[in-house]
């Protein structure tokens, strides 16, 4: 179920935060659906953690590179093996 909808990469020429909110809640309440929270990032401000799913309490938090792929000898590479290691992760799927 879709519980938010996060706008972002905003124009800072051709919209507003205000305008494109409006906007996607105007859609929503239209289509019926009043509950879903709508959220305009910023350019200049640092977004809140949205959770996401049904993810356990803990001390581990997946990211992209944990939540997508098994750990691999990648992890240990030198930097400049990044793009090699992400190709080969990506043929995993």
């Amino acid at each position: 179920k879709i519980e938010r909808v996060v706008l972002g990469h905003l124009s800072r020429d051709c919209n507003t935060p205000e305008l494109a909110c409006g906007t996607i809640q105007a859609l929503l309440t239209k289509c019926g659906k009043l509950d879903m929270e709508v959220y305009c990032a910023t350019q200049s401000e640092i977004s809140p953690r949205f959770r996401i799913g049904e993810t356990d309490p803990g001390p581990f938090q997946p990211t992209f590179e944990n939540g997508f792929f098994q750990a691999s000898s990648c992890s240990r590479r030198p930097p400049g093996d990044a793009a090699l290691c992400t190709a080969k992760r990506l043929q995993q799927i």
